[in-house]
């Protein structure tokens, strides 16, 4: 409410609340439980990206999958390379520069949906700009982990693993939400059902 009253985003809202009762402020909410809210930090993101996923119908992602992905690949490797200039230019060392700047790939996808949401939009702009956050997330995470792998940091095969087996854990639990999904008769079930299979992966 107090968000809506001052004319600015809820997620803005949120992102002040959270600085003001953290440790940085007042300190009503300390380093030790922020630690242990971390589940419930990784469960709402967890959350938000299924809330992505579901976004896409097989026709939207024939006909902006391909553009997102491509949008996003230019503006990661902008992105990337600007990074590890100037990381390199404040004097960082290359393992440090290389992953700060796959680190740096990723568009925050809990503040792009909470606004997308709030402001109920809806067309093709939105669609796409759903598409180029999610090959963000993606380009991220293959990026992050193949940087780790080329700097020796861990091995190609462990890299692999991580990538290939997130994506298809991913696709199983999403095909049985697909198979099982069509037997729930309420809403409320088939959520409860979601909730608990994000908890399980």
């Amino acid at each position: 409410k107090l968000a809506r009253a001052l004319s600015i985003p809820k997620v803005t809202g949120f992102l002040l609340a959270g600085f003001l009762v953290g440790p940085s402020a007042i300190g009503f909410v300390n380093e030790s439980d922020a630690a242990q809210l971390a589940l419930f930090s990784r469960l709402a993101i967890a959350l938000i990206l299924f809330d992505i996923g579901g976004e896409f119908d097989p026709a939207t992602l024939r006909r902006e999958g391909v553009r997102g992905l491509r949008m996003s690949g230019i503006a990661c490797a902008l992105t990337a390379a600007s990074v590890l200039l100037l990381l390199r230019l404040a004097g960082a060392p290359w393992p440090i520069a290389i992953v700060l700047s796959c680190i740096a790939l990723e568009t925050s996808p809990s503040a792009t949906i909470l606004v997308v949401k709030e402001m109920q939009a809806r067309g093709p702009v939105t669609s796409r700009l759903l598409s180029v956050v999610a090959a963000d997330v993606v380009l991220c995470i293959v990026a992050y982990y193949l940087a780790l792998a080329g700097l020796g940091i861990t091995g190609w095969g462990s890299a692999v693993q991580s990538v290939a087996g997130g994506a298809c854990i991913g696709a199983m639990a999403g095909a049985l939400l697909a198979a099982v999904g069509r037997k729930f008769e309420r809403d409320a079930d088939l959520l409860l059902f979601a909730f608990g299979l994000l908890l399980v992966l």
